[in-house]
């Protein structure tokens, strides 16, 4: 008998970049109406389904824009060592 783990999908790129976006966006106090503004090479449909995490097809510009955003987090982090100055910084 499988457990469960074995039994889930891998995640696929477009989740594992929500999540992560989720995340700086918590981090940075974004609200939903600006983090649409991030996408606007998503058609609102497209935007809806990934933040509802059932965006099925990669999108290349996506998970360029999320990357983008990971390294801004992360330089900011690596120049401020405290995160409230680092986050507050945006």
């Amino acid at each position: 008998m499988k457990n469960s783990e074995e039994n889930t999908p891998p995640p696929t790129l477009n989740t594992v970049a929500l999540k992560l976006f989720r995340h700086i966006a918590n981090e940075w106090q974004i609200s939903a109406e600006q983090s649409r503004k991030f996408f606007p090479f998503l058609e609102d449909k497209q935007f809806e389904a990934w933040m509802a995490g059932n965006l099925h097809s990669d999108q290349s510009d996506l998970l360029v824009l999320v990357s983008h955003l990971i390294a801004i987090y992360n330089l900011l982090h690596q120049i401020f060592p405290d995160p409230t100055q680092a986050n507050g910084w945006m």
